[in-house]
């Protein structure tokens, strides 16, 4: 049986297995009745879920309801996977401004802070590696409407090499090292970006989510929902696909 390079580069691509996702981590806050304190969650998975510094309830639509209140409100998981190749994604609906202070403007209160680290939540006095990203709401089409929220999805690769995902809208996506991408929906917002927490270092992993209001911020209500951190997995070249690349470069060879 005679192979031609092109025989054998479709055999490759063949044998060549797609990276898939495995599920470290869900909460869909299906257990918070109304008002009730987020706290002290049960989680499906690894980690755990936790409000910390600020009024974060349960709403009726069963959602983590994060309302500002001039302090630094916020949400968190930590998983105990690390993740150096994943997805962080999670429902969010901006439900808008009411005016708690006359002095606060409203127009200046659509933002809110994601930090994915390394462990727990990165501050200045206690800087923790991982990737930052400030979201305002207002300017990324965000839904604000609770019942159909938008869905986020951060692609992080705090691995030494490029690695490619299959995006929202199907598409494959290559992702530089050191970076993370962002989208909403279907629509890619930001492509590679380096940016860290508090000027620290590019993270090895990630294993913690934070979303946070900024200080003075007051009246602003996020919802979120179904928050899942995926490992994409890279499989090893099998067997077969190491063989045909060595066949691959000796037919090469001898057509020179």
């Amino acid at each position: 049986m005679k192979f031609s390079i092109a025989k054998l580069s479709l055999l490759l691509s063949s044998l060549t297995a797609a990276s898939h996702a495995v599920v470290v981590f869900t909460e869909d806050f299906s257990s918070i009745a109304p008002g009730g304190a987020i706290n002290g969650l049960n989680a499906t998975g690894d980690g755990s879920f936790a409000s910390s510094a600020g009024n974060v309830t349960g709403n009726a639509n069963n959602q983590a309801a994060l309302v500002s209140d001039g302090g630094r409100d916020a949400i968190q998981i930590n998983s105990t996977t690390q993740t150096s190749f994943g997805n962080l994604g999670f429902d969010i609906a901006f439900l808008g401004d009411t005016v708690v202070d006359p002095a606060v403007p409203a127009s200046d209160t659509d933002i809110f802070f994601v930090q994915l680290t390394e462990g727990n939540r990165s501050t200045g006095g206690s800087p923790v590696s991982g990737f930052a990203h400030a979201i305002d709401a207002s300017n990324l089409g965000i839904s604000t409407v609770a019942t159909s929220p938008s869905r986020a999805n951060y692609f992080f690769n705090a691995t030494a090499a490029p690695l490619n995902y299959t995006a929202p809208d199907g598409t494959t996506q290559t992702l530089a090292a050191g970076a993370f991408d962002f989208w909403v929906d279907t629509t890619q917002q930001l492509v590679g970006s380096s940016n860290t927490t508090n000027g620290t270092a590019t993270p090895g992993f990630i294993s913690t989510f934070v979303a946070q209001t900024f200080p003075q911020q007051e009246g602003q209500t996020f919802v979120f929902d179904n928050i899942e951190l995926q490992d994409i997995t890279v499989p090893e070249p099998s067997t077969s696909m190491v063989l045909a690349l060595g066949l691959l470069g000796f037919i090469s060879k001898r057509k020179r």
